[in-house]
């Protein structure tokens, strides 16, 4: 019984890096130091473990590739009204921090009826609910990552709050939770950035 327990409880690290061939991907924040990360784990000042997802393009795509970059994590699920209202700012946000490098991903464990994720459904979601007149104007690696999250990684984060959102560093450690409200998102963005004026 024991070791039943012990093996569903969620392993927060990775001893070594999931495989991921995405040269063909449409983000071109890649850089070539994350080979050497060690994953920690979710805390503030950790660095969470990476990943290797499909997105709404059905690229590979790995959290260490956006090594260098800051990034928002974002833990939705399609069902989530919520979920649904945070995304329609989430061009402004892109557009609001582009010159800091800011990434916004978007990580799904599960889609509209509770289902596992599929990039059919990822696109869909950056169609239906991502502003697009918000987007339009952006280079396409610009427009945030949205990503089916089949293995469940973010679950490591939440498995019932959603959203739930997480602030990395260009070093991918965790910095903050952030709240789940656009205006205080980029609240806490300024801050970040030393862009408040107070």
């Amino acid at each position: 019984m024991l070791l039943l327990l012990l093996a569903c409880a969620p392993r927060l690290t990775s001893p070594e890096r999931p495989e991921c061939e995405n040269d063909g991907n449409v983000w071109s924040h890649a850089d070539p130091a994350a080979a050497g990360l060690e994953a920690q784990g979710f805390e503030e000042g950790e660095r969470p473990p990476d990943f290797c997802q499909l997105d709404q393009n059905g690229d590979k795509v790995s959290l260490y590739q956006f090594y260098g970059s800051p990034v928002i994590v974002d833990v939705s699920t399609g069902w989530c009204a919520p979920c649904q209202q945070l995304a329609h700012g989430i061009g402004q946000t892109q557009r609001a921090y582009k010159d800091f490098g800011l990434v916004y991903m978007s990580v799904f464990p599960q889609d509209f009826v509770s289902a596992p994720p599929t990039p059919e459904f990822a696109d869909v979601w950056e169609k239906e609910f991502m502003v697009r007149e918000d987007l339009d104007d952006l280079p396409v690696d610009d427009i945030a990552p949205v990503i089916a999250d089949v293995d469940l990684w973010s679950f490591a984060i939440t498995e019932t709050q959603f959203p739930r959102l997480l602030l990395l560093d260009e070093e991918l450690r965790v910095v903050s939770v952030l709240p789940t409200t656009d205006d205080a998102i980029q609240d806490e963005l300024d801050l970040y950035f030393g862009l408040d004026s107070d």
